[in-house]
């Protein structure tokens, strides 16, 4: 591989049983020129296969190349069915709310019915092209065929295609199905959970940043370590998107924070504007429950705050309607977000009550004398 990373590629495992018009094939057993089922029940010739192969070293140094399990009936309760394992970045085609999207098979990882092989064990990876983006069968399942990005060097054969076909352009980028969108995964993901009877457990987490370009931290679900939190990201009540929380930081795992892979940072789409405040809300999408650290004011022209800081610098009783109004909505949603914590109790809301409003008192108090 001479050193490259599986990043983008659409990839089967060596052993994943392929549908074709004689029935199941395993898909190293497939030829150029063979012909495979389309999920649409249509025949089409493989223009081309790409083969590459990994060490157990490299496996177990390198998550982007760890393969992903999605075990047998964990889609539906009946697909795939076999163990399906594939690349960490392969899609498979997912019915959503009367339609099919296209869904990274890391993004559904649940540690309990689709997991990440994580140790080190060598592994090689198929990947079959046809004359378009396709789904093809695998295991019974709907998945991705590959689609040339500028990715075909990654595979160990790719002069083999510049060979076969020396006049080919680069291929149309037209995908098969929309990938999916953040609401929608987090949909899915509630099903694919409750199918595998998964319960939420804690959440620890904590937001560290939040600006007006993005926001960042971690979160880990205490009962279910090695399924990745999926965030959702509001401004001013808004949904502005979602992320994964399943990033890699060092310190986290010195902490005893899981395997360290829990965090996350999120672009937001558009900057927010200077000439105006913002209320940014970081919680679990799952159940609603805010991160740590969670609401977060932008001010005009100022860096994020904490609502209640921000107001304790005010002169409080002389604050504008508009700013009152803030605070009103702050108040609420920390006491909401403890009250949905496991664990939250009545007499702690009881005591953040209390000594915000004690906060709130002695400031203005201050500013009087």
């Amino acid at each position: 591989m001479g050193g490259y990373a599986l990043i983008g590629i659409a990839c089967y495992r060596h052993g994943t049983r392929i549908a074709t018009p004689l029935g199941d094939v395993p898909v190293e057993a497939l030829r150029i020129g063979g012909a495979v089922l389309t999920a649409s029940g249509r025949v089409r010739p493989i223009r081309w296969i790409g083969r590459c192969s990994y060490s157990a070293e490299a496996v177990g140094s390198n998550r982007q190349i760890q393969p992903i399990r999605i075990a047998a009936g964990a889609l539906d309760g009946e697909l795939p069915r076999r163990d399906l394992w594939v690349s960490s970045d392969h899609a498979l085609l997912v019915a959503s709310e009367g339609s099919e999207v296209l869904v990274p098979a890391y993004l559904l990882v649940n540690g309990a019915s689709i997991t990440r092989q994580s140790s080190a064990k060598p592994v090689s990876y198929l990947s079959i092209e046809l004359d378009r983006h396709e789904a093809i069968l695998a295991e019974g399942q709907a998945a991705e065929t590959f689609l040339d990005n500028k990715t075909r060097a990654i595979f160990a054969n790719a002069a083999e295609y510049a060979a076969l076909y020396p006049h080919a352009g680069q291929p149309n980028a037209q995908y098969c199905a929309p990938y999916v969108t953040g609401a929608v995964l987090a949909r899915i993901r509630a099903r694919l959970d409750r199918l595998a009877q998964l319960a939420l457990g804690p959440l620890d987490s904590h937001v560290d940043v939040a600006t007006r370009v993005s926001v960042s931290g971690w979160a880990h679900d205490r009962a279910n370590p090695a399924s990745p939190v999926l965030v959702e990201i509001l401004v001013n009540d808004a949904t502005a998107g979602f992320v994964l929380a399943d990033h890699f930081r060092a310190d986290l795992r010195a902490a005893g924070i899981g395997d360290g892979y829990c965090s996350f940072s999120f672009c937001l789409p558009t900057p927010l504007s200077a000439g105006q405040r913002h209320i940014i809300s970081v919680r679990r999408a799952a159940d609603g429950v805010g991160l740590f650290g969670g609401l977060v004011l932008i001010d005009r022209g100022e860096g994020p705050h904490s609502l209640i800081a921000g107001t304790l610098r005010q002169h409080a009783p002389a604050a504008i309607a508009e700013s009152r109004a803030d605070i009103a909505r702050f108040l609420a949603a920390q006491i909401d977000m403890l009250r949905r914590r496991p664990g939250g109790g009545g007499d702690s809301l009881g005591r953040l009550g209390r000594q915000g409003l004690r906060h709130l008192i002695d400031a203005s108090g201050q500013q009087r004398r």
